[in-house]
């Protein structure tokens, strides 16, 4: 409620359930019952809240110890298997939290610093006679302040969480998915230095009335779906680049080899 850049918390539980409904084909193999190796969760979590309250007092472990005690229930409930099943929707939960403060501030800044190089490197590109100055860029008499609030580390916590989500509930190898989560970063910082980019052009062709309203108003709107289009992208071009050749039948019978995604060759065939 304190913070914008942690709104999308009030949507984390409800994906979080979502996930477990996407995988509900899986509940029926579980076994449940009460297991008394969900006490060790639910201790280390009460532990770890304790240490924080005694130490630290940070969000973020507050955050932890919750998400550990969750993962308690539901092994005490199931069993590891339980456990198993629920993990992406337990380990999405950490995505309420807010980051520690010094990895927040330290990460805040570089990215301010990245979007403000980048944006002024493509205003010099285009002919634009641009220099930065810290955070500030210069075009001729107007001065573009990248602020602390323009860093686009929100945008980088909200599209990370998402693309978590999305590689946790997609039917794609590990490979594919590890990419997606560790791409959804690069992908953020690109939205928002095509963001401040574009409102540079805008101040410069049009001037600063309309320039400000497309900052503050449109642009913030349309970071996620470009972001959510060059995912989408990079989907397509794994789906071409990290696939299993097709191996003709007369090859498998005198190798006995087969692409991974359709399993080992029968036996009758070796």
């Amino acid at each position: 409620m304190a913070d914008p850049q942690y709104s999308h918390g009030y949507l984390v539980p409800i994906f979080a359930v979502v996930l477990l409904w996407l995988r509900r084909d899986q509940m029926a193999k579980l076994a449940w019952g009460f297991h008394v190796q969900g006490m060790a969760f639910l201790t280390l979590g009460v532990l770890i809240r304790l240490g924080n309250l005694l130490t630290y007092s940070s969000d973020w472990l507050d955050g932890l110890a919750f998400v550990v005690c969750v993962a308690g229930v539901f092994v005490f409930l199931g069993g590891g298997n339980t456990l198993r099943w629920a993990w992406p929707s337990v380990a999405f939960l950490i995505f309420m939290f807010p980051l520690p403060y010094r990895i927040e501030r330290s990460l805040g800044g570089e990215l301010q610093s990245i979007a403000t190089r980048a944006s002024t490197a493509i205003f010099q590109l285009a002919g634009l006679p641009a220099v930065s100055e810290g955070n500030v860029i210069l075009i001729e008499d107007l001065r573009l302040g990248v602020a602390e609030a323009c860093s686009g580390l929100g945008m980088l916590l909200i599209f990370v969480a998402l693309s978590f989500g999305f590689a946790a509930v997609v039917s794609r190898p590990l490979l594919d998915r590890t990419i997606l989560v560790v791409s959804s970063i690069p992908i953020a910082v690109v939205s928002n230095v095509v963001r401040i980019t574009l409102t540079g052009f805008l101040h410069v062709w049009v001037g600063s009335r309309l320039a400000d309203m497309v900052f503050h108003d449109l642009a913030g709107w349309l970071m996620m779906p470009l972001a959510l289009v060059m995912l989408w992208l990079e989907m397509k071009f794994l789906t071409y680049v990290l696939v299993d050749e097709e191996i003709p039948e007369d090859i498998e019978v005198a190798f006995g080899v087969r692409p991974r995604s359709q399993g080992p060759l029968p036996t009758d065939k070796i």
